[in-house]
């Protein structure tokens, strides 16, 4: 059958907007349908692939994300700076996160602890709180869905968006992707069928075409093993039996949502589709198509094939691409995973090599690395003989190794072919193990140091006719020394133990370096690359857990290449070399709670301090230091502030902030070395976290280092801004019992860190002109849901705050605060207008349960 599709201009889409949209939102939806070629012309009919996954937040889910918000705006039940909280354990969370930092939503996600570090990291990394909870069923009281209801009754200004029964989730689909098929279809559409978990895609997207096609159009249901919703329909509703389990994430369900049951009565069928069935298709998208998708997608378009051939030829089958394998690459295309699951036969002959990114070139009987599309003419090689010239090319680089030596430049051409005769013969030692590990195809689990000592890393493209260019060079090596601890000792000291220590060591720190020649800049090679030695060799193969990479401050293409592959900065460094240089750190998901860990050490200064995530980035918590006497003396003079506590005349003088610096200090100097130690090793960076014997808590402002609110300057400097912390409450006064607080003082410090009889308060103040820029929010944010909970398992904090502050209120109550006292007779307040009495509000924010 000839499609109307197959004339279509290559790299068009079918349907699209023209002219710019208005943010992320105008930029969700409005997907293209994809003919798929293969499938459409084994059946004989045209099979259809709704675009998800070109979602800004790369999932079908943003759609239900701006329906579940923008239904709540029109309610009035969501005004500006209000909450959005939900349970989720898919792609809704991260399309919701998305929508809220665009609209300027805090977000809070109830997600079960079974999830990957992974995704719990790019959600808060989008600026929404995560809460892990135990995975239990839909009917326990502490399932994450029923969780995440009780922390929205529990705000002001808080929505649960309840995607599964909240029906404005399907209406985002009938008013949006069904009009989209219809139109893109030009109303010829005979069958649309999904998987669902919500329920909100197959209903939204159903009603509307059963609307527009009075009843013609097909609505069927996929299923995967373990829902029960292809029983209860080809039962007529009489039966739900739930067997088995699946591998798909994000669809399948145990129950009726109010979202699927509004619909369920008009679906026409439904299929079930096995999990090898699925993961072939994965696999099979990617060989023919092209398409790199996920599971739950590969599932979509399996059933579209079958009820393609169900319905016979000359029909219009439609199904949506949810999202791409980008979020499950590490199962997916794992050969481990997969023999665990017993689902590594469902991978077609042809395409098992894909698991091994080794391959032997039986021609030249050289390793090779292989990248994946659209890179697969990109090689990383053993050094040869013949790259000499490639080589003193590279070292005459200006960005590169020039740079570094002083003119003339002292490289010649024999210290190249010196090099290269010393890595040839490094690489002959582990080549034979590795040629017949590639011949095989077996999961080699041995070593491959890249660079010193391995037979893989020089980048060169593959020619038509066979022959290749060499583009630069790539590798991973075992870090013997690190320069970013500055610690010559434990350098030592590691260096001579991680020799012995087996492959896949935790305390094995790893390092990733670059370079590409800048013709090749701007294709996307190097970013690909890196991809692939992290998640398809170094991890798998090498069972990385920390990788390093460093770029100078001028190369801003490598400094892109780390963040986007999942790198974190932690340190500039000015004067260990003539030129500035950027240094990263990749931890890979056995560790990722390392990446999470705000505490930091600044290798300038030998100084801990907390660094607030982007887009404050450039705002640091430290101790005090004694130059910030001025500041303390100017806060301690505004009137908003300790002025108006104190009898007139201010008897606040530079002495006396000196003395309360040098106090500050001496308490900080107690506890301060250890947290040295302990964050420049990155041992273990759970620094302050219960149960951890070997770090006593960190306690912000009253024996703690770290207190000082500063913006770091681009030369490096910092500017005193303001105070922050977390401590321990010695005296409550919110409690207005003399004798209740001595009782709690005296047993207050025999408590082991994270006693739920602990109780910590927060206290804050920003200079004026910092005001409006939402840094105390994001400052206590992360002091709470980085620090004192999970590093202090801290249950109850409080807060205050004068009445006059409102800009004080604001930050705690977006914080998860809730006031619950106001006391107006404690202090007097004198106002800027006139005498009169102000009180002051006391706040608690509690843990979720």
């Amino acid at each position: 059958m000839q499609s109307r599709f197959q004339g279509c201009q290559e790299g068009i889409p079918g349907h699209f907007t023209t002219g710019p949209v208005n943010g992320l939102a105008g930029a969700i939806g409005n997907t293209p349908l994809i003919y798929l070629k293969g499938l459409s012309e084994r059946t004989g009919c045209q099979i259809l692939g709704k675009a998800e996954f070109q979602n800004p937040g790369g999932s079908v889910k943003d759609r239900a994300a701006l329906g579940l918000i923008s239904d709540a705006e029109e309610k009035g039940l969501l005004k500006p700076g209000g909450t959005v909280v939900e349970g989720t354990a898919g792609n809704t969370g991260i399309g919701l996160a998305h929508v809220c930092r665009s609209k300027g939503y805090n977000c809070v996600i109830f997600m079960p602890n079974t999830q990957s570090q992974e995704k719990i990291d790019l959600l808060r990394m989008l600026g929404a709180e995560v809460y892990p909870v135990p995975a239990v069923a839909y009917d326990d009281p502490k399932n994450y869905n029923h969780q995440a209801r009780d922390y929205a009754k529990a705000l002001d200004n808080a929505i649960w968006t309840n995607q599964f029964d909240n029906v404005a989730n399907a209406n985002i689909h009938y008013a949006t992707t069904g009009p989209e098929i219809w139109e893109q279809t030009d109303g010829k559409v005979d069958g649309f069928i999904c998987a669902t978990g919500t329920g909100g895609t197959l209903a939204g997207v159903g009603r509307y075409l059963k609307e527009k096609s009075n009843g013609r159009t097909q609505i069927w249901l996929a299923d995967p093993p373990g829902s029960v919703l292809h029983s209860y329909i080809s039962s007529g509703g009489k039966l739900i039996e739930r067997t088995g389990s699946s591998v798909t994430e994000g669809i399948g369900q145990g129950r009726i949502t109010d979202n699927l049951g509004t619909f369920i009565k008009n679906v026409d069928s439904s299929l079930h589709i096995a999990d090898e069935k699925s993961i072939s298709m994965v696999y099979e998208m990617l060989d023919t198509e092209g398409l790199y998708i996920g599971a739950s997608s590969a599932l979509n378009v399996v059933a579209a094939y079958e009820m393609a051939q169900k319905l016979g030829p000359g029909k219009t089958i439609v199904t949506a691409i949810c999202d791409g394998a980008y979020r499950y690459q590490s199962r997916l295309f794992s050969k481990k995973w997969l023999q665990l699951k017993g689902l590594e036969n469902a991978i077609p002959e042809n395409l098992k090599k894909q698991f091994h990114p080794l391959k032997l070139n039986p021609r030249t009987n050289e390793i090779y690395l292989q990248l994946p599309p659209p890179h697969e003419n990109i090689i990383i090689t053993p050094p040869r003989k013949n790259d000499t010239d490639a080589i003193v090319e590279a070292m005459n680089d200006p960005r590169v190794y020039k740079t570094l030596l002083s003119p003339p430049f002292p490289y010649l051409r024999e210290h190249a072919e010196a090099w290269l005769a010393s890595s040839i013969q490094a690489c002959d030692t582990a080549y034979d193990k590795l040629k017949q590990a590639a011949a095989k195809d077996v999961d080699d689990r041995s070593p491959v140091v890249h660079v010193d000592g391995c037979p893989v890393s020089f980048l060169r493209e593959v020619r038509k006719d066979g022959s290749d260019a060499y583009l630069g060079s790539i590798g991973i090596f075992r870090s013997f020394r690190f320069q970013f601890l500055r610690d010559e000792e434990r350098e030592r000291s590691l260096s001579s133990r991680n020799v012995e220590l087996p492959a896949g060591h935790p305390e094995i720190i790893w390092e990733i370096a670059d370079h590409l020649v800048s013709s090749h800049h701007g294709r996307g090679i190097v970013t690909a690359v890196v991809r692939t030695l992290i998640n398809d060799w170094a991890v798998p193969r090498m069972n990385a857990h920390v990788i390093y990479a460093s770029a100078f401050t001028g190369n801003i293409a490598s400094v892109r290449v780390f963040l986007k592959n999942g790198f974190e900065e932690f340190d500039q460094v000015e004067d260990c070399l003539t030129i500035a240089e950027n240094r990263f750190v990749l931890t890979t998901p056995s560790s990722l709670d390392k990446q999470m860990h705000p505490l930091k050490v600044n290798l300038c200064t030998n100084e801990v301090h907390l660094r607030l995530p982007a887009p404050h980035e450039n705002i640091v918590i430290t101790p005090p230091r004694m130059t910030d006497a001025d500041a303390l003396i100017q806060i301690m003079n505004d009137p908003r502030v300790y002025k108006m506590l104190l009898d007139e005349p201010f008897p606040f003088l530079p002495t006396h902030a000196e003395a309360w610096l040098t106090v500050e200090k001496q308490r900080s100097d107690a506890v301060l070395d250890e947290f040295r130690r302990s964050a420049g090793q990155n041992k273990r960076n759970n620094l302050g976290g219960a149960g951890d014997s070997q770090t006593p808590p960190l306690r912000y402002v009253g024996d703690c280092p770290v207190s000082i609110l500063r913006e770091v300057q681009k030369d490096g400097s910092d500017t005193f801004i303001g105070h922050i912390g977390v401590y321990r409450c010695g005296r409550f006064e919110f409690l207005r019992d003399e004798e209740q607080e001595d009782e709690f003082a005296s047993q207050n410090e025999e408590f082991p860190v994270g006693s739920p009889k602990i109780i910590w308060e927060i206290g804050d103040f920003l200079s004026s002109s910092y005001h409006g820029g939402g840094i105390m929010t994001a400052a206590i944010r992360m002091i709470i849901h980085d620090w004192a909970v999970p590093r202090m398992n801290a249950h109850t904090i409080y807060g205050s705050t004068y009445s006059g502050n409102a800009a004080s209120v604001k930050v705690f109550l977006k914080n998860g605060f809730k006031e619950f006292d106001f006391v107006d007779n404690c202090v007097e307040i004198r106002k800027s207008k006139g005498g009169g009495k102000a009180g002051v509000h006391f706040l608690v924010w509690r843990r979720p349960q």
